[in-house]
């Protein structure tokens, strides 16, 4: 052996192909240069060899590797303190090739093709520099991270709904559905959190029984949760009938909110077949032929898709053209709408807008049944109460409306 250029005796080495030479009071610091020289029996130089010298604190390393479950990991993870620079991974005895560490705090070994059950017995393995094994750890094999699995469904209308919807947390791969005690085959997850399942020709009550599964990519079931289901997403609906006129109009009229698909007509005690709505907000039905005199009872009858009976209103019945109408005013949009809209019976001939208190001019209204006064340049951000005057031809006012503001 050599230090620092200094050599020192020699030494037989020993049997198998081992030796060893003292060097405790000849290497004084790591950046000595220590070399080992091999001899053969002759005494001539054979073999040259640098001898690489650390100190304590490269020989010390921690790792910390992470849960590996078979159905969701592709690498064994962890992190690591210390100087470990280089990990392998060793799989029921068998020591797989040292890679580089990720950075200088983590690591990941590829172990798809190597670990395949959960009794495998997986270790880790930690080299510095030197590639001196500096620490070893072992790692606890799972078959998913079930423990955080979970499926959030929402809840499913029949009405508005055609799939069944949710979130999902952990090793979710695919869903199926079970409705009433049938299960059918699992589909994959949307993304790495939401799932859907097409339903509309599954679940066709509110009582059905629905149930949603998770499965992880094994196909073993990590989560199951029940399906609330309704008929519809709105469980409320409210019909407002406008005054009608049996010498002027030809149609009850009237506005709604809430989940109204059709109204239907009840004269007398006779309830006539639903019609469909106008629009989102508004509704009429054909009245000429059904009601005859002032003295008929009269309702509007308000359905839900599901031909639920959503409300029920009593229409008030006048023959006085000219004296008597009413009116029904949509709902005004701040910066987006220029025009106060809405429709009217009976015997009103112009509206007027009353602005905080201020009246402005009237302006006729529209043959077909509506109304709309520009509003745009009077309506404005500060603008506290809005209301609609409503008169007949002789400047009578027969009905007022308060707007809403949005």
């Amino acid at each position: 052996m050599t230090v620092n250029g200094k050599p020192y005796s020699k030494v037989d080495v020993g049997a198998n192909n081992k030796f060893q030479y003292y060097a405790k009071d000849k290497i004084s610091s790591k950046k000595d240069v220590v070399e080992i020289i091999g001899y053969n029996a002759e005494g001539t130089e054979i073999s040259r060899t640098v001898v690489d010298l650390s100190d304590a604190s490269e020989q010390t390393g921690n790792l910390v590797p992470a849960v590996y479950a078979i159905a969701d990991d592709s690498f064994v993870k962890g992190s690591f303190t210390g100087n470990v620079e280089r990990v392998a991974i060793q799989v029921n005895g068998v020591t797989y090739p040292a890679v580089n560490a990720l950075n200088s705090s983590s690591f990941q070994y590829y172990a798809k093709d190597k670990i395949r059950n959960i009794t495998d017995d997986v270790k880790v393995l930690g080299y510095n520099s030197a590639n001196l094994l500096v620490d070893s750890k072992p790692v606890k094999v799972v078959q998913s991270h079930e423990g955080n699995a979970t499926l959030t469904p929402v809840k499913y209308s029949i009405a508005d709904d055609s799939f069944v919807k949710g979130t999902y947390k952990g090793a979710v791969k695919t869903v199926a559905l079970e409705v009433n005690g049938t299960k059918y085959a699992p589909v994959a997850v949307m993304n790495s959190s939401e799932f859907q399942y097409y339903a509309k020709d599954k679940i066709k009550k509110p009582s059905d029984n629905v149930k949603v599964y998770g499965y992880d990519s094994t196909g073993t079931v990590v989560d199951t949760k029940s399906v609330t289901v309704v008929a519809s997403n709105s469980t409320t609906g409210q019909v407002s009938p406008m005054d009608y006129n049996i010498e002027t109009d030809g149609f009850v009229k009237g506005t709604y909110t809430g989940d109204i698909k059709n109204v239907a007509l009840q004269v007398n005690g006779t309830t006539y077949s639903p019609v469909n709505v106008i629009n989102e907000s508004s509704f009429q039905y054909y009245a000429k032929d059904k009601i005859k005199n002032t003295s008929d009872t009269v309702k509007v009858l308000a359905y839900n898709s599901q031909g639920v009976l959503m409300d029920t209103k009593s229409v008030k019945v006048t023959d006085a053209s000219g004296t008597s109408g009413s009116i029904n005013v949509n709902p005004y949009t701040f910066g987006t709408d220029s025009w106060v809209t809405g429709i009217y019976t009976g015997g009103v001939s112009k509206v007027a807008l009353k602005v905080d208190g201020v009246e402005h001019m009237a302006v006729a209204v529209q043959d077909n049944g509506t109304f709309k006064y520009y509003a745009k340049d009077k309506i404005t951000r500060a603008t506290r109460q809005v209301e609609v005057i409503a008169y007949s031809a002789k400047n009578k006012v027969i009905d007022s409306k308060f707007i809403t503001i949005k």
